[in-house]
């Protein structure tokens, strides 16, 4: 990540080592399809029967941001690393479990 513009450059996609997609772009990308999803008829009915409730507008939006922050991770320095071939790298779903639950234990 560049320390000079943190967040705005963080990258999410990339192809043969190039950035092709800004995390933040990425994210927004996401939740805008999720929301579209969410409003299809079968999947909005399928949620509200799991749900056992009707699924307003509100929570659309709800779950369309909570599943924009799925690659949250993608924003540690280690991950951001990873395109420039620096070490040490580090994958985007351990330091968020990390922080979000607690170190994983392994027997």
């Amino acid at each position: 990540m560049d320390q000079k513009h943190g967040a705005q450059t963080a990258w999410a996609k990339a192809q043969d080592g190039v950035p092709t997609l800004t995390l933040v772009d990425h994210s927004i990308d996401v939740a805008a399809v999720a929301e579209a999803l969410l409003r299809l008829p079968t999947v909005a009915d399928r949620l509200s029967r799991l749900a056992e409730s009707e699924i307003t507008a509100v929570d659309r939006a709800r779950l369309a941001f909570f599943i924009g922050l799925h690659d949250v991770g993608k924003a540690n320095s280690g991950f951001q690393r990873k395109l420039r071939s620096q070490k040490p790298s580090a994958g985007h779903i351990g330091p968020i479990w990390d922080i979000l639950c607690g170190p994983l234990v392994y027997n």
